[in-house]
């Protein structure tokens, strides 16, 4: 009897001390997700998750040609879903959107802080672009629909594209197609001219221009074909735009087609299709589906054709400021090319969710992703960043 009362006693000491011990893991592992998982806004972390490929397998990441200084990931309060984003020239202000979200915000990423942004946008937002000089924001809203019970708007309503200052988010002209000229209005693209004085707008019904007169912008030049994205040449002379089975070459400002290239669509192609410009001008990306294509723009010769990731699409194109690498947005990860030969550099991991656009700032020390509710931020270092 004694014995068996031991035994019972020594049972139920293992079992509470076994529970204990769980216990101690649970809370154990609950702690690394919360410190090490999701960082602390606000905080640069130098714990960085990053891939090297196989073909890239001697190359130590120490001694690797980009390196990575740290990440942040920034989550939102808006919009609730982000696949638009724009750098500020100061490379310190980034501009957030959402396609099926009104709200959009303006983050400082050094402190990972909210700042003073746009109004509400109806319908969404569908295109950001700063303008290089920083004096102007473009935001694009919504498409505008007709129907039994939403007539289309006219006059100064009938617009999709507003343009704010780009300091302090103050509202200052919108782009109204007061003409009618316009038949179908949603945004595809929109990008401000290398030396600030010209804005192109891709819309649904064609692509406009727009050139500042005094402190107004106005359309100038004829409407031209549209285009998915569009992208301007470093030195403005042109402007190019993928429309799947072709690349576009546009005549700046009169928006006159001089040249038609060769595109990467074969088919029907799903995803979000891409363009960059190399700053150098001598290259021309395109994403279309899981294809992408270097350009060769003397020519319009495709010089060579990769799948990044293939199947996952690719969604996002921005070359760095040295026009060495190609930040390339694929599934749930953004890969850093050599611009020259398309081969993997590196592949950054630390984003946790589909990357729908990327964007290099315009100082080349960090690279911007968006998809889901959060920013991440990949700041590198070194004298090739």
């Amino acid at each position: 009897m004694k014995s068996s009362k031991r035994r019972i006693l020594s049972q139920t000491l293992r079992r509470h001390w076994i529970d204990l011990l769980r216990r101690a893991v649970a809370a154990g592992a609950l702690l690394v997700i919360l410190v090490v998982g999701y960082p602390l806004t606000g905080l640069w972390h130098r714990w960085v998750e990053v891939k090297w490929p196989a073909a890239a397998e001697s190359i130590n990441p120490r001694e690797a040609p980009v390196k990575v200084k740290g990440v942040r990931t920034i989550p939102l309060d808006a919009p609730g879903y982000a696949n638009v984003v724009a750098w500020a020239p100061d490379s310190r202000r980034l501009a957030v959107g959402g396609l099926l979200d009104k709200r959009m915000s303006v983050w400082d990423v050094r402190t990972g802080q909210r700042l003073p942004g746009p109004a509400d946008q109806m319908g969404g937002t569908h295109g950001l672009a700063y303008s290089p000089d920083g004096f102007y924001l473009a935001v694009a809203r919504g498409v505008i629909r007709s129907g039994p019970d939403e007539p289309m708007p006219t006059g100064a309503d009938r617009y999709v594209v507003s343009v704010w200052d780009g300091r302090s988010s103050t509202w200052l002209q919108n782009l109204a197609d007061e003409t009618g000229e316009i038949g179908t209005f949603g945004v595809s693209s929109i990008v401000f001219s290398p030396d600030s004085r010209h804005l192109a707008v891709s819309y649904t019904g064609g692509l406009a221009f727009y050139a500042k007169d005094r402190s107004t912008w106005r359309r100038i030049g004829v409407l031209a074909p549209s285009a998915a994205r569009i992208a301007y040449a470093p030195d403005g002379s042109h402007l190019v735009g993928t429309i799947g089975k072709e690349v576009l070459v546009y005549e700046v400002p009169s928006g006159r087609i001089v040249g038609r290239w060769r595109g990467l669509r074969t088919g029907i192609e799903s995803g979000y299709p891409s363009v960059a410009y190399r700053p150098d001008g001598n290259q021309v990306a395109v994403g279309e589906g899981a294809h992408l294509g270097l350009f060769d723009p003397s020519s319009g010769e495709r010089v060579r054709l990769l799948d990044p990731a293939a199947p996952y699409n690719v969604s996002g194109l921005s070359y760095s400021r040295d026009s060495r690498y190609l930040a390339v947005a694929v599934g749930t990860v953004a890969k850093l090319l050599d611009a020259a030969d398309g081969s993997t550099v590196a592949i950054l991991t630390d984003h946790h969710h589909s990357v729908d656009r990327l964007a290099i700032s315009p100082d080349g020390t960090m690279l911007a992703a968006v998809g889901g509710s959060l920013v991440t931020v990949w700041e590198f270092s070194g004298p090739d960043r």
